[in-house]
């Protein structure tokens, strides 16, 4: 990606790229360090939005935003939130997002 494309890009922190598991219902995992996981669970039915979530191995994963998709195709905390996910295009066999944390919009 050019600096030219998103002019905003060093005000994001990358955090994880996360990728489709499939264990008890489909969603999207990665791992911010050996004990700590950020997850991806996409719209259902009830709830129509994203949902970007963190936990570890021995507890239930606490979620931090709600995300909506945006005309470009990445997704967006609701109300301007510190969150963001960004799909990847071409990634090897299956669905990915980086997620990013933008510190200016906390």
């Amino acid at each position: 990606m050019q600096e030219s494309e998103n002019p905003n890009q060093a005000d994001q922190v990358f955090l994880a790229r996360v990728s489709l598991k499939k264990q008890k219902g489909s969603y999207l995992c990665g791992e911010l360090s050996s004990t700590m996981k950020i997850f991806l669970y996409p719209p259902v039915a009830k709830v129509p939005q994203w949902k970007l979530a963190i936990g570890s191995a021995h507890s239930r994963p606490r979620l931090l935003a709600r995300l909506l998709t945006t005309p470009e195709g990445n997704l967006v905390s609701e109300k301007n939130g510190p969150w963001m996910a960004r799909k990847i295009i071409n990634h090897p066999g299956q669905a990915a997002w980086d997620i990013f944390f933008l510190p200016n919009c906390a």
